[in-house]
This record gives C-alpha cells, sequence and structure tokens, in this order.
C-alpha cells in the first residue's frame, strides 16, 4: 500500500471510529525534520486509537517519541485533546446520549485537521459505533449486570483508575485504597468507596513515603525512589505512618459477596509483597483478573524475584499491565480548568449510566 494509500485509510479509520484498524498501521519515527506531514498525522492518528482501545503503555510510549524527536508540543496537545473529546462521545453512547456523543466526535474532528467536516463525521462514527455500543437497556448489558462485580483499586491516586475502569465496566462496584491525604479531596464525587489506608500484607500501620512533587511516586517501599526524576532525594521526601490493610484477606472476604473480582495494583514497588502473601494465601486464584504496574526497574529487588513472583501469578489469573495516568482521566497534579471539566462531564455521564443499569451498593 502507497503512502498516500496508508493515509487515506487512517483518516476513514478515524472517521469512523475503526481503532483496532487505525492502531494496527505501523508507523515510522525518526527526526522531526525527516518526518513528513503525512507521517506526523499518521503517528498521531494511531496514538489516538491505542488510547481509545486501551492500549494506554503504547499510546504514551508513542506519544514521548513523537515530543522526544521535536514533532510540536502544540501538535501533540491538539490530538491528545482530540482524543479526550472520543472518550467522551463514548461515555454518551454508553448512556443513550446520541446528542452528546455527535458534539463531541464533531469537536475531536475539528481538533483533527484534515479529516474533514466535523458534523458528517459525527453522524457517519455514531451510526459506525453504536452498533458496536450496547446502551444500558441492552440484552448483552442486562446480562452482565445480573451478577455482582468488584474492581479493587489500590493505588487510587486521583481516581483516574477507577473512572478509567468504570468508562469500559460500569456495572462493577469499586472499592479504592489510597493513603496519601493529599489525593483524598479527588474523590468526592468518584461511585467508588474510598478507603484512606495502603493495601499491603497486613493490618495495622506502616511508613509511607510521600512524593512531593507530584505524588506519583509515594511508597511504602524504602528501596524505591520516591522521586525518579532526582529531585528529591526520599530522605528529603515527608515521611508519614499510614494505617494499612492485608489485601490477600480483603479480597477473601470479598469473594463470598462477589461473583466477579478485578484488581489493580499500582503501589509502587509493594506489589512483590503483596502478591508472594496472596499466592501463599491462595487468594491470588479468587481474583479473575489482575491489572499492575510492576517496579522492578526503579527499585533494589532481584530480577529473579520479579520474574518468579510474575510467573507464580500468570499461573493462577489473568494478569496485564496497567497504566492510567497518561490519559484523560488523570486530573493531578496540574488541576487546569480544562481537565477539570473534562472529569466532570466523565463522572456525569458514568453515574448516569450506572443509575439505568443497576442499583448503587456502596
Amino acid at each position: 500500500m502507497s503512502n498516500a494509500s496508508v493515509i487515506a485509510a487512517s483518516r476513514l479509520y478515524w472517521q469512523l471510529g475503526r481503532w483496532e484498524d487505525l492502531a494496527a498501521i505501523e508507523v515510522p519515527i525518526s527526526t522531526a525534520d525527516a518526518m513528513s506531514d503525512e507521517d506526523v498525522e499518521l503517528a498521531l492518528y494511531k496514538s489516538h486509537a491505542l488510547f481509545q482501545i486501551g492500549e494506554i503503555d503504547e499510546g504514551s510510549a508513542l506519544v514521548r517519541s513523537l515530543a522526544a524527536v521535536g514533532i510540536s508540543r502544540s501538535l501533540i496537545l491538539e490530538s491528545l485533546w482530540s482524543g479526550a473529546q472520543s472518550t467522551l462521545a463514548r461515555i454518551a453512547m454508553l448512556s443513550g446520549n446520541g446528542k452528546a456523543a455527535r458534539s463531541a466526535i464533531a469537536a475531536a474532528a475539528e481538533r483533527s485537521g484534515g479529516c474533514g467536516d466535523g458534523e458528517a463525521i459525527a453522524e457517519m462514527r455514531a451510526r459506525n459505533e453504536w452498533s458496536r455500543v450496547k446502551t444500558p437497556s441492552g440484552e448483552e448489558f442486562e446480562h452482565s449486570a445480573a451478577q455482582r462485580k468488584l474492581f479493587i483499586d489500590c493505588g487510587g491516586f486521583d481516581g483516574c483508575s477507577a473512572l478509567k475502569f468504570l468508562l469500559s465496566f460500569p456495572e462493577f462496584d469499586v472499592v479504592t485504597f489510597e493513603p496519601n491525604p493529599a489525593m483524598w479531596r479527588y474523590f468526592t464525587d468518584i461511585p467508588t468507596q474510598l478507603i484512606k489506608k495502603a493495601a499491603y500484607t497486613y493490618d495495622g500501620s506502616v511508613s509511607f513515603r510521600i512524593d512531593a512533587i507530584d505524588g506519583t511516586g509515594s511508597s511504602l517501599v524504602e528501596s524505591k525512589k520516591v522521586d525518579n526524576r532526582g529531585i528529591m532525594t526520599n530522605e528529603e521526601s515527608p515521611l508519614i505512618l499510614a494505617p494499612c490493610i492485608d489485601l490477600s484477606a480483603f479480597v477473601e472476604r470479598m469473594a463470598t459477596q462477589y461473583d466477579k473480582i478485578v484488581l489493580k495494583l499500582d503501589v509502587e514497588g509493594a506489589e512483590y509483597d503483596i502478591l508472594e502473601k496472596m499466592l501463599e494465601d491462595e487468594t491470588l486464584s479468587l481474583v479473575d483478573q489482575l491489572y499492575c504496574e510492576f517496579h522492578h526497574e526503579k527499585m533494589d529487588i532481584e530480577l529473579s524475584r520479579h520474574r518468579d513472583i510474575l510467573a507464580r501469578a500468570r499461573a493462577v489469573t489473568h494478569v496485564e499491565p496497567w497504566d492510567s495516568h497518561y490519559s484523560v482521566f488523570k486530573l493531578a497534579p496540574a488541576d487546569t480548568e480544562e481537565q477539570l471539566q473534562i472529569r466532570k462531564r466523565i463522572i456525569k455521564d458514568i453515574k448516569r449510566v450506572r443509575r439505568n443499569t443497576l442499583k448503587l451498593r456502596w
């Protein structure tokens, strides 16, 4: 296929919302001077598609690659904003709001130059995606809501993970563990039960080092660098005594109440102690899906231990990577008005979908 044909196909995939097809296209990355306008356009389309299908790590890596070779920051931000509008369109479809979905798609098109008329694209993509989105009254959606399902969010940060998960699975109950007091204010309107404790291996309290720069690296593990950029050393970072909970025992209790459990661990190095105990207690097998961000490259841990725990975990449950920080769902630490408005709309529409599909139990 010629380059012109690839660009034409990519534009059509974007217009129709065929994200899997768009994400599969190969993208050449070189330097800003060497990349043609079409190459840059194609790369931005692909990053957009990767985020839409949940391949956050790959999408984030592509965006960082574009920034590293000198692609305009404003161009990248425009593309990310367009992607945020596509996400909002999907939320609106899930809640049965066709007008809001079309409006968001048109806004996305306006931020993606070269795609064509925004209103025409909105009509075309809405018709194409609507057939693939099960609305709250759909038979398949009602069937999935018949079972009790729980998403356990460990290392909740500012609630971005809960929002990311609920966008795709609004029928789940959600409980979030987050020990950093600076993050608790972000959970006011999110439909999750916030437990202001650290998920760990026992009930009690534990030393918790806080990342005072942006909060993302806060950790229970002394050997892990809290601020990976080197602005502050661990010794300079605040240390508090945080309450903690035995996650293994908590999962065992929840398994008596729920038919399906999905566990997310983004606990900045504590995942190894937690998973070892859950494997010893045979409670990891109670988890139907484990999403985990592993931090072996940022802490003092033998690579053999990392590989052993990962292999043992994969033997008893499905394990997938997780990263919601580079996404439309993240608010902290910038707290911009634009981010806040997007987040409010996401929360509002998720709540509407949940009201239409199940009785809240938290």
